[in-house]
């Protein structure tokens, strides 16, 4: 459901409706601050959906305190847990808005958010997505700092579908699911959430939108990522059997001949060497038995017994986790040590922007 409305020059700007989803299971003691940044925005969604996943807490009893309070909201209630993936392609279909937003339960967004998707979507109603920057917090609630992604522009506005494609093989993905406001019907078309694809089903179709549709990209801090350790992309990662399907999914559907893959093989390539980083990274930190030959099994056979030997160099005091980190940086992602060296310098340069008061909208 779109609007529209007249620019000063009396011309169309297709207004677009968002529709926020807020998938939930025992997130109870998170709910309140949730809810609390979705009422407080300064412009409000055409309508929030709560869709509770068997919860087993108090969240039945936070979310009811906010049903008046929010514009045209419904509660969707499973008897049996479904999961997160399940909840957010459930969201996709009943929403009503042309825009969505996934809203986490134990994350929360600045109230400018809805405003200011708003407005970038009306310029450039053809993108797939618009998305801006968030700040880590601990399981507290208390801010701990950026999450230091990619920058594709230094100004709002809109990256094409070629530029972000340049982008994602160069220095992946700045997509943040919590700020992230997709296009629904393009969403739909992509396949939605792939549940094959676990904790990155988001960043994939993310991508895939980006490069078929281009995509807005706001350079403010309009969420906050509260990072748990029980979190489910925590949870994925630290499973090798997850990770492996992650893996297998994403290049069967890179190599598939369909007319709504547009994610480039180049970024799949550089994607795989990525997540082989990450894969051997965890076989070093998590020691001995079987969970560490679990995730060595996930890297190619010439290089798994590289690992046994940096754990020899992670054990050395002080230094030594760093320089076998660094290691197997140069092993498998050799490649994108300019683009990190150039975002580390890009950081310094945008957080001093920042001090400076400059108007990133």
């Amino acid at each position: 459901m779109a609007r529209h409305d007249r620019d000063e020059a009396g011309g169309r700007v297709d207004r677009c409706t968002i529709s926020i989803i807020v998938p939930n299971y025992n997130h109870g003691r998170f709910l309140t601050r949730c809810l609390t940044a979705i009422e407080a925005q300064t412009e409000k969604p055409y309508e929030v959906i709560v869709i509770d996943d068997a919860s087993t807490d108090d969240s039945l009893d936070v979310i009811d305190r906010f049903s008046a309070r929010l514009p045209r909201f419904q509660l969707l209630r499973h008897h049996v847990n479904q999961g997160v993936v399940a909840s957010l392609n459930e969201g996709l279909r009943v929403a009503s808005g042309s825009h969505m937003l996934g809203a986490a339960a134990d994350d929360w967004i600045e109230p400018e958010l809805i405003a200011l998707s708003m407005r970038w979507l009306g310029r450039y109603p053809a993108a797939g997505i618009c998305s801006a920057l968030t700040r880590l917090a601990n399981e507290d609630g208390v801010v701990t700092g950026p999450f230091r992604t990619p920058l594709p522009r230094w100004t709002a506005g809109y990256v094409t579908p070629a530029e972000a494609a340049r982008h994602l093989i160069r220095d992946d993905t700045w997509f943040n699911g919590n700020t992230a406001v997709i296009n629904r019907a393009a969403a739909i078309g992509a396949g939605g959430y792939r549940p094959e694809l676990a904790s990155f089903c988001d960043g994939y179709l993310n991508a895939g939108l980006a490069c078929q549709y281009g995509a807005c990209f706001i350079p403010q801090f309009l969420g906050v990522w509260r990072r748990l350790e029980s979190g489910y992309a925590a949870s994925v990662n630290a499973d090798a059997a997850s990770m492996r399907g992650i893996y297998e999914t994403v290049q069967r559907l890179a190599h598939a001949n369909t007319a709504n893959n547009a994610i480039p093989e180049a970024y799949v390539e550089r994607w795989a060497g990525r997540w082989r980083f990450s894969a051997a990274r965890l076989a070093l930190t998590t020691g001995k038995g079987e969970g560490r030959k679990q995730f060595v099994s996930l890297l190619p056979p010439n290089l798994r017994s590289l690992v046994e030997t940096l754990e020899r160099v992670a054990r050395i005091p002080g230094i030594g986790y760093h320089v076998a980190t660094a290691l197997l940086f140069i092993v498998f992602r050799f490649q994108d040590l300019g683009p990190v060296l150039r975002r580390r310098l890009q950081w310094m340069m945008f957080s001093r922007h920042l001090e400076a008061g400059d108007d990133a909208s």
